[in-house]
């Protein structure tokens, strides 16, 4: 069978800030405080997915966004699109198009009134803009008494198109990321552990500069300068919804 969803969300953020724009992604090309007082941009996005079904064992699924983009258009995106297979209920592998399961609420970061804020805390899910991987996944849950594990490992690569101004596209490759999510009633904890090697050709002019200092420049150019540079980040997250509060 077929199925189709969607969701929605229209927002107004205002910003008395007037030297620099507020964002909830540094892909946002503009905001609210230096270049509008009021930006409808940042919050706002439309989004609809197809999963279908060929066998008990087999689906598919394609998600597309629509949302500000670097240029300042609208343009869909397309958000995942995969093929899954269940070993077992408890067992499953997908490939293609992928959500980053990088934070706790990963699967809905896009989806506003999913989550307990208007936006998940920018400080953090900001760290990690990239919310999905061309690759494949495993996912594997374990059952210990009345604790769970939901234990998922992903490998592929992701890439964000960035205009020639920002110095290209900025990408990741080789990206690895193993993630637990550990249940126990009312109570939730996520960790994650992601390593990639990472090119973000925005901040290469500032690292260039760096080396008209002499070694310490080039000593500091060579260590920040994200070309091919290896990065990896820890994650952990906690939650408690009893369903009342």
């Amino acid at each position: 069978g077929v199925s189709f969803s969607a969701f929605g969300a229209f927002g107004m953020v205002h910003s008395s800030e007037h030297r620099a724009d507020y964002v909830a992604s540094v892909f946002q090309p503009n905001g609210a405080g230096f270049s509008h007082n009021w930006s409808t941009d940042v919050d706002s996005r439309l989004g609809g997915q197809v999963t279908a079904r060929a066998t008990s064992q087999l689906s598919a699924v394609v998600q597309v966004v629509a949302e500000q983009q670097y240029d300042d258009t609208y343009r869909p995106e397309v958000e995942w699109a995969n093929l899954k297979y269940e070993i077992t209920p408890d067992f499953s592998l997908r490939a293609g198009r992928t959500v980053l399961p990088t934070f706790m609420f990963s699967d809905t970061r896009k989806v506003g009134y999913a989550n307990p804020w208007v936006r998940p805390p920018i400080e953090v899910y900001r760290l990690i803009p990239v919310a999905h991987s061309d690759g494949v996944d495993l996912f594997y849950a374990l059952h210990s008494g009345p604790i769970a594990h939901r234990l998922t490992a992903t490998y592929g690569k992701s890439e964000q198109r960035l205009p020639s101004s920002f110095g290209g596209d900025a990408s990741a490759r080789h990206l690895w990321v193993i993630t637990d999510t550990i249940e126990y009633g009312a109570a939730s904890v996520h960790l994650a552990y992601q390593r990639g090697r990472i090119s973000a050709p925005a901040v290469s002019p500032l690292f260039a500069a760096f080396r008209n200092f002499g070694p310490e420049g080039e000593a500091i150019a060579a260590r920040y300068d994200a070309v091919d540079k290896l990065g990896t980040s820890i994650g952990l997250g906690a939650q408690y919804d009893p369903g009342s509060w």
